[in-house]
């Protein structure tokens, strides 16, 4: 009975470690399946399942990291999808923006063509026959004239310093001295007639005293 116990769990430990190593329900004619070591051609049962196991390995390996640099893509999609987002968004922004000027551009065409239709309405339409052109040579100011003007003035400036330069001496030798008056004045007085007297001669004395102060002050 110990032995046939001991069987029994050690078929049911067999059966639970296959289950949680392969990860499925396993029974005991699988796992005689399974076995390497049981029939003539262990060797080579054991070199395939090796193989297989090293097959098996590589090709997790491959999928592993083509799993990696899917998830790498994955993330750079999901971040050039957040930017072409943004980009989208900004863009619809600018069509929107774009409309609005290319309404007030219109509405502003038209309200200048409206002007201008008036405008033509109420003055008459002028046309440019030719267009305007400059002489070759300036007509004005000429460089002679100029300069001639310009020596005339300093002449008559020069001209006019002189003459307020000499006028003090000109004032100077044509005004008559006090005692050229007095004698003007007094040959301009006739001689009396009759004999002098006393009262005369002190009233002639009296009008020539004040002469002859007068010619000593001077």
């Amino acid at each position: 009975m110990d032995e046939k116990s001991k069987q029994e769990s050690a078929k049911a430990a067999l059966l639970q470690r296959s289950q949680s190593l392969l990860g499925r329900p396993m029974s005991l004619a699988i796992i005689d399946q399974l076995s390497v070591n049981s029939g003539p051609e262990t060797g080579s049962s054991r070199e395939n399942l090796l193989r297989q196991i090293v097959e098996v390995q590589a090709r997790q390996e491959g999928v592993e990291a083509r799993a990696w640099v899917l998830s790498n893509q994955i993330a750079e999609l999901e971040a050039k999808l957040r930017q072409m987002s943004q980009d989208a968004l900004r863009m619809e922004i600018l069509e929107r923006n774009m409309r609005i000027a290319e309404t007030i551009y219109a509405s502003t065409l038209t309200q200048s063509a409206i002007g201008r239709f008036n405008q033509s309405l109420s003055y008459p339409q002028v046309q440019l026959l030719a267009e305007p052109s400059l002489p070759p040579d300036a007509i004005a100011p000429k460089k002679s004239s100029a300069l001639l003007g310009a020596t005339a003035g300093s002449l008559l400036i020069s001209a006019g310093l002189f003459l307020l330069w000499l006028r003090p001496h000109l004032q100077g030798k044509s005004q008559p001295s006090i005692y050229d008056k007095v004698e003007s004045f007094n040959s301009d007085v006739p001689p009396l007639r009759s004999q002098p007297s006393n009262n005369s001669l002190t009233t002639s004395n009296s009008l020539t005293s004040p002469m002859g102060n007068q010619r000593k002050d001077f």
